[in-house]
């Protein structure tokens, strides 16, 4: 594994659509490649990680799924990924969801 990348089991929650997250779900088989924000509001730098869901699965908005997720990290994120930690899911600038770091599984 890189040094710019940890992997991890996450859970994922996408914000219902009336909480102004997708109006589609996320489907099986097709790749969904989000921004991952684990800084505040006013930080800019994104970790890039795909969620990815088996051809017969789907993730409806509102939904919640666990997932090992390979993040693409910044340097000054090493280290201080930790179980219990949350992040945004966003798509541009919507905010699509949220994630909790459940465990990590292989820090480069």
């Amino acid at each position: 594994m890189s040094d710019d990348a940890i992997l991890i089991h996450a859970r994922i929650h996408m914000l219902a659509t009336a909480e102004g997250g997708r109006s589609t779900p996320l489907i099986g088989g097709v790749p969904y490649r989000p921004n991952h924000h684990f800084c505040d509001a006013g930080d800019d730098r994104m970790c890039m990680g795909a969620i990815d869901l088996a051809e017969d699965e789907s993730l409806a908005p509102g939904g919640t799924i666990e997932r090992d997720i390979l993040m693409r990290i910044w340097p000054e994120l090493k280290g201080s990924i930790q179980p219990g930690q949350e992040w945004a899911i966003r798509e541009g600038a919507k905010l699509v969801g949220h994630g909790m770091v459940i465990a990590v599984l292989e820090s480069g």
